[in-house]
């Protein structure tokens, strides 16, 4: 039997890697914070849907942050190379979109995040 965290779960499986999943969940999130995704919320209800993505989004998120940097150096360019994509712009994104945050994210983990985020782009610059 199917449940709305697993179909998210495949959803976000078939993106590629940690960057470009953290911004489709970005992209689904209304001015409130909730997600809106009209199949699944069919499927499954609003209240449903919304709790696995916001359950989803916690997870890939500490999962970005428990991963080493130079996997997610190499995630990075892999990433930008399947989107056509500039490592900093995609990086500099990242840093500006809010709803990259998941909700009721604690303050140390924003902190780290930012300094993951500062890093990797350090990195890249240096590629360039």
């Amino acid at each position: 039997m199917r449940n709305a965290v697993d179909d998210v779960s495949r959803s976000l499986g078939a993106l590629p890697g940690r960057f470009s999943q953290l911004l489709y969940l970005a992209s689904l999130r209304d001015r409130a914070g909730d997600y809106q995704h009209w199949g699944l919320s069919r499927e499954y209800g609003e209240a449903r849907t919304s709790a696995a993505f916001s359950h989803l989004h916690r997870t890939t998120y500490a999962s970005f942050l428990q991963t080493d940097l130079s996997e997610l150096l190499v995630v990075l360019h892999r990433c930008c190379e399947k989107n056509g994509r500039h490592p900093e712009a995609l990086i500099t994104e990242l840093f500006h979109e809010g709803g990259v945050k998941p909700s009721g994210v604690q303050e140390h983990a924003v902190m780290h995040f930012n300094y993951v985020l500062a890093s990797l782009l350090a990195l890249a610059q240096s590629r360039s």
